[in-house]
């Protein structure tokens, strides 16, 4: 299983939004494979599973395809929650959709065996959820809860895994003061509560790293003393790729063709 051999692992794989992209999953997969990366992380916004889609026949591919390689994913606000938790948590926290995919709970946890702790939070609020449809695409339970914060816990953790961005996050507000479309208020003022509720989840836990997606942009800053990096949506021309080194936390980014790299530290 996934978790005993994320124990020991040397390095993470970290994926932005996949939104059911194949073709996107299968390039990233092969890149991540080529840096010797065993498991990786989709930051939400998975997207395999949707309604009036085949994906059972779906996750069989991606199961072939990746062979030895195990993909770990968080829910995101473009996730059918619904069908996922349908799915049982296994004895080592997972829920096991195929023998190498895996759905991460908010508030599961993982003791490696070099000391660090990766946690999961997943979750985040749709600002064009007025163009979606309930049940359809879009469903109530992509809020992160306080019962989501509770199954967390405040325990520290070294990583923390997620899909929605905390505020303030100095880098990504400037963007999206400068980009983004007028959203109806009620989503605006629903977006930012998702924000602070994961915001109070770094307050709770102070992790090193947190890992997320969502903005479609990819961004590197600071939330108090935790570094936060956000990785870029399933395009080919944008950083949406990452390795964590799991004994020093340094962290390389690149687009999905593994090209543009870049290296980060966690402070």
């Amino acid at each position: 299983m996934a978790r005993q051999t994320l124990r020991s692992a040397k390095r993470l794989g970290l994926l932005g939004d996949t939104h059911g992209n194949l073709e996107h999953l299968f390039i990233a997969a092969k890149t991540l494979r080529d840096q010797d990366v065993s498991t990786f992380v989709v930051l939400g916004d998975w997207g395999f599973v949707w309604p009036r889609k085949d994906w059972n026949r779906t996750l069989d591919r991606i199961e072939h395809q990746l062979g030895q390689q195990t993909m770990l994913f968080v829910d995101g606000n473009h996730d059918w929650i619904p069908k996922l938790v349908e799915f049982p948590i296994g004895r080592d926290g997972v829920r096991w959709l195929r023998p190498n995919i895996g759905h991460l709970p908010r508030g599961w946890r993982l003791t490696l065996d070099n000391g660090h702790v990766l946690a999961a939070l997943g979750g985040a609020s749709s600002v064009d959820r007025h163009l979606r449809t309930e049940g359809e695409d879009w469903w109530p339970e992509e809020s992160i809860t306080e019962p989501d914060l509770a199954a967390l816990g405040e325990e520290m953790v070294t990583i923390l895994l997620g899909h929605e961005a905390p505020t303030p996050l100095p880098v990504l507000d400037k963007i999206l003061a400068a980009g983004d479309p007028e959203w109806p208020a009620d989503a605006i003022a629903a977006s930012d509560e998702s924000r602070r509720m994961l915001s109070r989840a770094l307050e709770h836990t102070s992790p090193r790293w947190y890992f997320g997606g969502h903005m479609h942009h990819f961004v590197v800053d600071y939330w108090m003393d935790t570094r936060v990096m956000l990785l870029d949506r399933d395009e080919y021309h944008v950083i949406n790729v990452g390795v964590v080194d799991l004994s020093d936390l340094s962290v390389i980014v690149s687009k999905r063709s593994g090209a543009q790299r870049s290296a980060f530290k966690s402070s």
